[in-house]
């Protein structure tokens, strides 16, 4: 130390086992699939095995209701199944290498076709949130059961997210840019919502909001947005894309900022309850023409900000 003191030497002995285990990798396919495809998939080894023969166990361990889906070979490198009923099927891997045997890969493949036209419902039939997202149309409503699901979505799509039961979306809190909902289908003329839930781990960077808004006008309506290190909702981009974008009827607090308004964004922000929160209950930057009104706002740092 800074005294010139030292400590005793500790020994420490370190075995190093030189027959590294096999990691099993699944090869995603790369095109939607639809009811009655054939879904080939691929299988490697990521640690290189330098040449030691493998072999593969395949497991379908998940299929939608009614599904009589198998493997034409569940020791093959190459597999296949016929997704022949609309759902998510859960498929994972193992390897070995005639001396050690892999961790499982898994992965999830979801038809473009849902049960019930129009609705996808988590996890009953999909088995995350993002899984039903990648796979819906524009206006679907993705029906969300109580749980709490921990996943930072991407929605690039105008569709509803409705919550039953009032589930929760956790982003993590990472001090990251990462978003627990970032919404960026770049549209001025769709609009989609979300509804019922509550949102939480956003991250502390810039654009670590619960909910990121970029270009795109969605309603934000009846959810609780709460423990958000840095904004609770936050709009950004470009006025023509943002001006019909409507959060209203949510509880807000306990974040960084209430509501964000980025440089030239717009928004009608109406009828919430914003409070305790730690900078600012709404944040305005410069050139953001957002029309705030009837909320109620209280106990945060600072109630409402302009710049």
């Amino acid at each position: 130390d800074r005294r010139g003191m030292s400590s005793s030497p500790r020994m420490v002995n370190l075995s190093v086992d030189g027959d590294k285990p096999p990691a099993a990798k699944i090869n995603k396919p790369t095109s939607p699939v639809n009811v009655g495809d054939t879904v080939k998939l691929f299988a490697y080894d990521k640690n290189k095995q330098n040449g030691q023969e493998l072999t593969y166990f395949w497991q379908l361990s998940r299929r939608p209701m009614s599904s009589q889906a198998r493997f034409d070979d569940n020791r093959a490198e190459r597999p296949s199944f016929v997704a022949d009923v609309p759902g998510c099927y859960a498929v994972s891997l193992t390897v070995n290498n005639g001396k050690k045997r892999s961790s499982p890969d898994s992965l999830h493949i979801c038809t473009k076709q849902s049960r019930t036209p129009g609705q996808r419902r988590v996890p009953d039939e999909y088995p995350t949130i993002q899984a039903a997202l990648d796979t819906a149309d524009a206006g679907d409503d993705i029906i969300i059961q109580a749980g709490r699901y921990r996943e930072n979505l991407i929605v690039d799509k105008a569709v509803n997210l409705i919550g039953v039961g009032r589930p929760t979306i956790d982003g993590g809190g990472e001090d990251t840019d990462e978003a627990t909902i970032f919404i960026c289908y770049l549209d001025n003329t769709a609009s989609g919502r979300i509804q019922g839930l509550r949102v939480t781990g956003g991250g502390g960077g810039l654009y670590g909001h619960a909910i990121q808004i970029l270009n795109s006008s969605p309603e934000i309506v009846d959810n609780i947005v709460t423990g958000n290190k840095h904004s609770g909702i936050g709009i950004h981009g470009m006025k023509k894309f943002t001006e019909q974008t409507k959060i209203h009827h949510n509880q807000i607090y306990d974040n960084g900022v209430g509501v964000s308004n980025g440089l030239g964004a717009s928004g009608q922000i109406y009828e919430n309850e914003i409070y305790n929160n730690k900078i600012t209950g709404v944040g305005v930057r410069g050139l953001a023409e957002p029309i705030v009104r009837n909320n109620t706002i209280y106990g945060n740092y600072i109630g409402m900000g302009v710049r």
